[in-house]
């Protein structure tokens, strides 16, 4: 349940995303003040980029120390599976 309201909350965000909200410069409260900030853009592909890191450290471990086979993880495969 949590799972299907976070996924409502994501989908609505980006069917909401502008040009000009793509271009809005953002900048976390955790990074140092000389820390240039960054576009919605960038943090949307950081973010993504961090959770394939994730997902790629996760099946790693799986395989090696619980032996679990590895799954295809490729996007362009989710894209043409769904």
């Amino acid at each position: 349940a949590r799972w299907d309201a976070v996924e409502r909350e994501v989908r609505a965000y980006i069917d909401a995303l502008t040009s000009e909200e793509l271009q809005r410069p953002v900048k976390p409260s955790f990074w140092d003040p000389d820390e240039r900030p960054i576009m919605v853009r960038e943090a949307l592909v950081q973010v993504a980029n961090h959770s394939t890191d994730h997902r790629a450290q996760i099946m790693a471990m799986l395989h090696t120390q619980f032996g679990a086979p590895t799954v295809e993880q490729d996007f362009l495969s989710y894209l043409h599976r769904a």
